[in-house]
């Protein structure tokens, strides 16, 4: 038996740890696409001199709250630690993937990051 297989509409959560006012959110939501939302612990900022543990706190809460927020909807953000690249090609290896996220301000390691997956995401033709 096959199934028509619809797109996974995953919201790629990186600085904007919210669910009011969060766009990339409310689009990805208008679709009949299933969601999921998305917060990768990347390797390369653990050790990256911007960041400290009081920050990596403060996620690990703010994650911790939206957990709160969406247990009435029966569902909570998927945390996974890795590249953000490997974790998205993984996933889209499993089941055709839209990518939402917003973009923001942040050092030269995440713009590097996010050029790097806006590359792989317009040569694997996702939206």
């Amino acid at each position: 038996m096959h199934f028509k297989t619809k797109k996974l509409n995953v919201i790629w959560l990186k600085r904007d740890l919210r669910l009011l006012d969060h766009e990339a959110l409310h689009v990805a939501l208008a679709s009949d696409n299933n969601c999921l939302l998305l917060y990768v612990l990347e390797e390369e900022l653990l050790n990256d001199s911007h960041y400290s543990e009081r920050h990596f706190n403060f996620i690990k809460q703010s994650i911790a709250q939206l957990n709160q927020q969406l247990k009435p909807h029966n569902t909570k953000v998927l945390c996974v630690q890795g590249t953000v690249l490997s974790i998205l090609k993984s996933l889209n290896e499993r089941i055709p993937i839209s990518l939402y996220s917003h973009q923001e301000t942040g050092i030269q390691l995440t713009f590097d990051r996010d050029k790097e997956v806006r590359q792989w995401v317009d040569s694997e033709e996702i939206c």
